[in-house]
């Protein structure tokens, strides 16, 4: 069984229950809230501890911007509470629930590793992230009551890192697209279960819902954003001159992830085009490469788009297992995860200085 840690208004739960043992079973224990999700790499630091033994610390990506998203969804799901309007009222209780979580795991591996030493070495991150974090915010029972804080740590697999997904289209879509809802876990679960189940029928399984409009247009997964590649000669020219990343546009009623963002940034250094409109997802044959985007993940090469069939079944109407990652995806996550872990933005949670 994976180790989890759970946080409530700074103060670790010390029985929390197996029901929040994942992301999405601690949303739903939360019900009313904004949430921000977020993979963090934890690395050795250049520091030791005053035993002589290494310390570790947490590299959390993109943080500025997850505070800001957390701000912006409590405005959008509070619009009536003068509670979350101050932006540094958010920011400090999204960094002390984040520092408390984090340095409960520290102590834990602290306590892990009391008989090892470790050579300290340059501080770097581990390859890819080690952890996913999950901060909710809800306003307090009253109006001078402070905001409620809650904070979720799981360990992520290494495999869970290095796979590619394969997902179903369904018509669907989200209730508020604007704002990170803790309320989101427990309205995408007839999803996940429709997932399960067509996927236990298909060869290989099935890992994502991507949601479409009635008439068939990609919207985003359930926990993600979504890309394609094209090939004609309407290209940007750079590495791949032929190729055209097309992603919906926000105006479709779509969640403005972070990752989105930081693909649409790094795929125009790279001087690959990007176009924002709709896709129709019948035309996913002729789609060069697939990928999707979360701030855990980062761009997952997709291998096979399903829809459904039958009562519960599933047809694989676009495959790509035999060439993901396609060379677009490829110089994409190559160049993301080298930002978003060694670039600036984030933030390093270690003593001192929590």
């Amino acid at each position: 069984m994976m180790e989890f840690t759970v946080v409530r208004d700074g103060e670790v739960v010390s029985e929390p229950g197996q029901d929040l043992a994942s992301p999405a079973g601690f949303l739903r224990s939360i019900g009313s809230g904004a949430y921000t999700a977020a993979g963090v790499s934890r690395r050795r630091s250049r520091r030791r501890r005053d035993d002589g033994l290494s310390r570790m610390e947490f590299w959390l990506p993109l943080w500025d911007e997850h505070v800001y998203r957390l701000g912006h969804s409590l405005t959008r799901l509070f619009p009536d509470s003068d509670q979350v309007k101050d932006g540094d009222v958010v920011r400090e209780a999204a960094r002390a629930s984040v520092s408390a979580l984090l340095r409960h795991e520290m102590n834990q591996e602290g306590s892990r590793e009391a008989t090892t030493n470790h050579d300290v070495g340059a501080a770097e991150p581990e390859e890819g992230f080690t952890h996913m974090v999950t901060v909710a915010l809800r306003p307090g029972p009253g109006p001078s009551s402070p905001l409620a804080c809650f904070a979720h740590l799981y360990p992520l697999r290494p495999e869970s890192r290095a796979t590619t997904a394969s997902v179903l289209l369904s018509e669907f879509r989200r209730i508020s697209p604007e704002a990170k809802s803790c309320a989101w876990a427990t309205d995408r679960r007839p999803l996940e279960v429709d997932l399960a189940r067509r996927g236990a029928m298909l060869a290989g399984g099935l890992s994502e819902v991507v949601m479409c409009t009635e008439r068939g247009m990609l919207l985003e997964g359930t926990k993600s954003n979504v890309f394609v590649v094209v090939e004609d000669d309407r290209g940007g020219g750079g590495l791949n001159p032929k190729r055209r990343l097309l992603t919906p546009p926000l105006s479709s009623g779509i969640l403005p992830g972070l990752a989105r963002a930081a693909v649409i940034a790094t795929a125009a250094a790279l001087g690959i085009a990007v176009e924002e409109r709709q896709v129709d997802s019948k035309d996913c044959t002729g789609w060069s490469e697939c990928f999707l985007t979360s701030a855990v993940k980062m761009a997952q090469p997709v291998a096979a788009v399903a829809v459904p069939a039958g009562g519960s079944g599933a047809e694989v109407v676009a495959d790509f297992a035999g060439r993901a990652p396609g060379p677009v995806t490829e110089a994409i996550r190559g160049a993301l995860w080298d930002r978003v872990l060694r670039g600036e933005g984030g933030r390093l949670f270690g003593p001192p200085g929590w």
